[in-house]
Formats: structure tokens, C-alpha cells, sequence
């Protein structure tokens, strides 16, 4: 599968016209990585909720990180799901899952009595809210039947991309070995998803800025490369690392149309 221009062209103009507004439930040391990722991606962060009408308090992008919810924010959360429009759409990030029997069956409670439109996480972390819904309602499905079920988009990271709409199945390639900040490289990548799915009204549109997003983040990895091997210090890593950091969000920012499409097919498959 191929992206067209024109189509890759249409997301990116949006998204720099728009610059959805995200709200992230996350402590102020994930907020700054993240921030980033919204930010160098034509984005806005937003630093808090309210309950006023006007354009600038408006949500395009709730995005919730399990392991940052708190007893003390969980209701802050819920009244913002419960009082979204289809103009909003919401991305939960897995992460903590594994932690605590409390983390699985919070997520289990917003998936079934939200509408949860992107869950990105690792396959450990997929695999135990597969398993947990298998249990509680006795059926047996792989990942395509889980996005199908639940009406959402998955990304999960592992050797590559997997992403799919419960019909649909894409692969794209993962990170560069030089980039070794895993955690600033997934919160970057994870800011970026929640920028580009801010400018979507349907399902379609929203699996098409995650394909966009992720080969765009692929993309400025890649094209990072040539200037960091230049300049990386043997003696100095924790230089290294910020340089590298910061090659890449410089190449997040100039990513276009051509770029992308110079990158060639999707791993792509389709089934009923």
C-alpha cells in the first residue's frame, strides 16, 4: 500500500492550519517530552481542562496515560469523557497495565463505558486487556477482533509498527538503533499520534494520520542519522544523547509530502 501525495498532503496542510489541542493526563516530567513531540508536529499542548464554551478551552485530543492516573485525577477525567463530542477524540496509552490489578480493570471500566478511539501500547501490554476481556465476557479474539469489539484503533509497538482498525492491518518500521532515550523517543512518537488524530472526524481519517504520523516519525529518524554519526562524542553519552534528541525533533518539524512518500509501501494487508 501506498499513501498518495495528495492525501498526505491534505492531512499535513490540515494539521498546520488547525493545530489541534492536546490535553495530556501526565506528570509535568512526561509533559515536557511529550510537549515536544504535539509541538515540533504542528500541535498545541493544553494546560489544563474547564468548563467554558469558548474556542480556546476546546479539546481536540484527550490523551491518558494509565500509569498516571491518580485517585485524585480520576474524576477530572471521567466528567472530560463523559462530556465529549465526536469532534474529540480520546488516545489511551497503556502503559502501567502490568503493574497493579487496579491499573487492568481501570482500563477494562473506560473502554467498555467510553469510546476510546486509539489504544497504543506494547504487545505485553495489548495482550493483558485482550486477556481480561476475554475473561469477563468469555470470547476469544486475536488483535483485529479486540479493535473490531471496541470500535478503536491499535498501535502497538514492537520490531515494527502494527496497526489496525479491526479490518485493516499495517506494518511500518521501527525505531534506529542510535536512538537509545526510549522513553523520550516513545513519548515523542506518542505526542506526534495525539497531535495528527486531533484533526480527524472518523475512524478512516484517524488510522490515516497514524500512518502518516508513524512513518513521519520513522522518517525523521532516519534522516537524522547522517548529521548525528557526524558528531557524536565516544566520551561524552549523555551529550550524545540530547544532540540525537534534538537532530530528531529538528526533522519531525520538516517533515512534507515528498519525504514521506520517497519512503515507499506499507506492509499491508486486509480481512473481513
Amino acid at each position: 500500500m501506498r499513501l498518495s501525495g495528495e492525501s498526505i498532503n491534505y492531512v499535513l496542510d490540515l494539521q498546520k492550519k488547525k493545530l489541534p489541542r492536546v490535553y495530556c493526563c501526565s506528570s509535568i516530567e512526561r509533559l515536557k517530552d511529550l510537549s515536544r513531540g504535539i509541538i515540533y508536529y504542528n500541535g498545541k499542548v493544553k494546560s489544563k481542562l474547564d468548563e467554558s464554551n469558548d474556542d480556546s478551552s476546546l479539546v481536540n485530543t484527550l490523551l491518558i496515560f494509565l500509569d498516571e492516573i491518580k485517585d485524585e485525577n480520576i474524576m477530572d477525567i471521567e466528567k472530560q469523557l463523559i462530556s465529549m463530542n465526536k469532534k474529540e477524540v480520546v488516545l489511551l496509552e497503556a502503559k502501567g497495565i502490568d503493574s497493579i490489578i487496579h491499573k487492568r480493570n481501570l482500563a477494562f471500566s473506560l473502554i467498555n463505558r467510553y469510546n476510546i478511539n486509539v489504544i497504543k501500547g506494547t504487545k505485553e501490554e495489548i495482550n493483558t486487556l485482550i486477556a481480561l476481556q476475554n475473561k469477563e465476557e468469555n470470547i476469544n479474539f486475536n488483535y483485529r477482533g479486540f479493535a473490531k469489539r471496541n470500535n478503536c484503533v491499535l498501535i502497538i509497538e514492537g520490531e515494527k509498527y502494527y496497526i489496525t482498525d479491526g479490518y485493516n492491518e499495517f506494518y511500518i518500521k521501527n525505531k534506529n538503533k542510535y536512538f537509545t532515550d526510549e522513553e523520550f523517543i516513545d513519548n515523542v512518537y506518542t505526542g506526534m499520534i495525539a497531535s495528527s488524530i486531533g484533526i480527524c472526524n472518523n475512524k478512516s481519517e484517524i488510522v490515516q494520520a497514524i500512518l502518516i504520523s508513524t512513518l513521519s516519525f520513522y522518517i525523521a529518524q532516519k534522516n537524522s542519522m547522517g548529521m548525528i554519526k557526524k558528531q557524536l562524542d565516544n566520551s561524552n553519552y549523555e551529550n550524545n544523547i540530547k544532540l540525537i534528541n534534538e537532530y530528531l525533533l529538528e526533522e519531525i518539524s520538516k517533515i512534507d509530502a515528498k519525504k514521506i512518500k520517497e519512503y515507499g509501501d506499507i506492509e499491508y494487508y486486509f480481512k473481513r
